[in-house]
């Protein structure tokens, strides 16, 4: 199974790569736009699935981790909403996904410390380019923001875990 998942995460970098933008889609106020917005942009998507899985390699402190990077989510998220628009934000989300690729391509070779301290740093980008984005009812957005972030990263961690587990995952078509 693990062997059919790397060229999978390839392929979808390489498909999400370009699409990586403010996907605004007219929602960029309130509780729901917040719930919605991590769902409806694929880089946003795939690194919070990407670092999900990232926090379910770790034998210890899996939810401190994953409270961690969703804490530099809202952090970021914060700052951008307060100080705007700052230089290299934009570098840091499109070089995201091909470290957090790498960081599943070289499994083990990397310490798993050191990728979630990197994963920290491009979360911290994702949420501050969302900040600067955000109008109105900011509060509320970051609630729905982080909320649905938190479950996105959960389920990644938990797949991951799932996957990482001996014996088979699927039972043959009967």
């Amino acid at each position: 199974m693990k062997h059919v998942l790397r060229p999978i995460l390839i392929l979808a970098a390489t498909l999400v790569s370009p699409l990586a933008q403010a996907h605004d889609n007219g929602l960029s106020s309130g509780l729901l736009a917040g719930l919605v917005h991590p769902l409806t942009g694929l880089d946003h998507l795939a690194a919070l699935i990407l670092a999900g899985f990232l926090v379910g390699r770790l034998k210890r402190g899996e939810w401190l981790a994953l409270g961690a990077l969703i804490g530099a989510l809202g952090a970021g998220a914060m700052g951008g909403a307060l100080l705007g628009t700052q230089a290299g934000v934009e570098n840091l989300i499109l070089l995201s996904l091909p470290v957090l690729l790498g960081f599943q391509w070289l499994r083990g070779r990397v310490p798993v410390r050191l990728a979630v301290a990197v994963t920290g740093l491009f979360m911290l980008a994702h949420g501050w380019a969302h900040g600067v984005e955000v109008q109105g009812n900011t509060l509320a957005f970051f609630i729905g923001f982080l909320l649905t972030s938190t479950v996105i990263a959960g389920v990644g961690a938990r797949v991951c875990r799932y996957l990482s587990m001996p014996g088979p995952h699927f039972s043959p078509a009967s």
